[in-house]
């Protein structure tokens, strides 16, 4: 089936984004899954771990702790009095970057340019719908729309036996992809577009959920997401809140892509 009109979503402040229905065909998932699977893509990947420097203490969770916390992508509850506080990971995931061009003495794989042009597309409609107010970027003196790519971001999410100490994959913590005010290489991010390769029947768990991070009570409550595998959504990568919760059983695949504004 043909891929429907992307569509913005939401008109909160912080609460919307462009969704995508079939970005990738049957044909260019098929291709984009056997990329993910060949041997120069598996042999980068690497434990992406993220822990909460709030509760930053020495040693880390129990496994029972962490899967308490992390439950559904469920936030840590504070630990019971005279109990030493431990580090609970925001994310778990098995992560490999995806470079545009062969740099000379690397070794990190080089994503197909039909899909790196895709997700460039999609990245460009996403800040045409979005607008450049929630998703800065900017054009240059002549009037064009010249953002800088980052290496895209290949992410596995599992219910734990690929991870070194066993806890089902998540990014549980409601995050931004950048932050506002700020001059940092991650936070010239203007538009983030992350797309499923994996189908429904593939993993439990792992649901993309977004919130917005104020506005009225109704627009603060988590939204889930429901993508089917080729699906995409792009939102303003500092505004709207999000998560993956627990991946419970088999793999969930994605791809995450950044515009970012010039530096």
């Amino acid at each position: 089936m043909p891929p429907t009109r992307p569509r913005r979503v939401g008109r909160a402040h912080d609460a919307s984004y462009v969704l995508f229905e079939g970005l990738l065909g049957e044909r260019q998932l098929r291709n984009a899954r056997a990329f993910a699977a060949s041997d120069a893509v598996q042999a980068q990947l690497s434990e992406g771990i993220l822990f909460d420097e709030k509760t930053a203490a020495n040693g880390y969770a129990s496994e029972e702790e962490e899967n308490e916390a992390q439950n559904e992508g469920g936030t840590s509850a504070a630990p019971p009095a005279k109990k030493q506080k431990r580090n609970v990971a925001e994310r778990r995931s098995r992560i490999a970057w995806l470079e545009r061009e062969a740099a000379e003495g690397e070794a990190s794989p080089v994503i197909p340019p039909w899909l790196h042009a895709q997700l460039r597309s999609a990245a460009r409609t996403a800040h045409r719908l979005l607008g450049d107010k929630l998703c800065p970027i900017g054009v240059d003196a002549l009037g064009r729309w010249t953002p800088r790519y980052e290496p895209v971001q290949y992410t596995e999410y599992g219910p734990g036996e690929r991870l070194s100490r066993g806890v089902g994959s998540h990014y549980a913590s409601w995050h931004t992809d950048s932050e506002l005010d700020s001059d940092d290489v991650e936070d010239t991010r203007g538009v983030t577009v992350v797309v499923l390769l994996s189908d429904g029947a593939a993993f439990g768990g792992g649901k993309f959920q977004t919130r917005a991070r104020g506005g009225a009570p109704q627009d603060r409550a988590p939204q889930t997401i429901e993508l089917k595998a080729g699906d995409a959504i792009g939102f303003p990568a500092a505004r709207l809140e999000h998560r993956v919760t627990k991946v419970t059983r088999g793999l969930r695949q994605s791809l995450v892509f950044w515009a970012n504004r010039p530096a």
